[in-house]
C-alpha cells in the first residue's frame, strides 16, 4: 500500500464538505489552505486537525445564535498552536511511517 498525500481539490473537499453537517463554515477560503498546510494534505492528519477544530469550536461560548458557526483565523491558529494537536499528529505520523517500508 502506498501512503501519499491527497490531491489539493480532494484535500480541500475533505476539510470543507463535512463542516456544514456539524454547523460550521469557514470565514475565508485561505483558512482551509492553512489547515491543509498544517496537515500536509494527509487525509488522516486532516481528520485529526478538523476533529480538534470542532472540539475547540464546541468549547467556545457563543456570542449569538449564529448558525452556522463561523470558523475564524484565531480558531485555526488555536489548533495549529495546540501542543495536544501536535502530539496527536506526531503520533499518527509515527504510526504511518512504521507502515511504509520504503
Amino acid at each position: 500500500m502506498l501512503i501519499s498525500t491527497l490531491k489539493p481539490a480532494e484535500a480541500q473537499r475533505l476539510v470543507v464538505e463535512p463542516m456544514p453537517a456539524f454547523g460550521y463554515r469557514f470565514e475565508r477560503p485561505e483558512l482551509v489552505w492553512r489547515v491543509l498546510a498544517a496537515t500536509n494534505y494527509q487525509a488522516c492528519l486532516i481528520q485529526i486537525f478538523c476533529e480538534r477544530l470542532a472540539a475547540a469550536l464546541r468549547g467556545k461560548p457563543l456570542a449569538s445564535a449564529e448558525s452556522p458557526i463561523t470558523v475564524r483565523g484565531e480558531d485555526v491558529r488555536s489548533v495549529t498552536g495546540s501542543a495536544q494537536a501536535h502530539r496527536h499528529i506526531a503520533e499518527r505520523l509515527r504510526i504511518t511511517t512504521n507502515l511504509e517500508d520504503r
